[in-house]
């Protein structure tokens, strides 16, 4: 098995594996065309501790409270920001940053929201 990996500036490593030098490259290249895995910075605040996270909901429709959906994201690690990009995923699986409104209109700081309470005005 080989292994071939690669750091981004932004501090994530990624790895992908294959029986021949050929294959490794082949998923290195299907996971590296992932472009929320090159985001170098909160839009909101600039802040670069930003890491991959995954939010989770309780399906409304499930009587048990057993089924969750699972939502990608980015999220700033930042105090006082904690901002998040949302992930949207392709019918391949892979996953893209949402960058722009169900309009097709360019989400504020490059998609990055910030969550704010509703007594104060809602998402920034």
């Amino acid at each position: 098995m080989l292994t071939i990996s690669k750091q981004f500036d932004n501090g994530f490593t990624l790895a992908a594996q294959g029986e021949t030098v050929q294959d490794a490259i082949q998923a290195f290249t299907d996971s590296c065309a992932a472009e929320w895995l090159q985001e170098p910075k909160c839009g909101v605040c600039g802040g670069t501790n930003i890491v991959p996270h995954c939010r989770s909901v309780p399906d409304p429709t499930d009587k048990k409270g057993k089924s969750t959906f699972w939502y990608p994201e980015m999220k700033c690690l930042r105090p006082g920001c904690w901002a998040t990009l949302e992930l949207g995923q392709r019918k391949d699986g892979g996953l893209y940053p949402k960058r722009k409104d169900k309009e097709g209109a360019f989400i504020p700081n490059s998609g990055w929201k910030k969550f704010v309470k509703k007594d104060s005005g809602g998402e920034e």
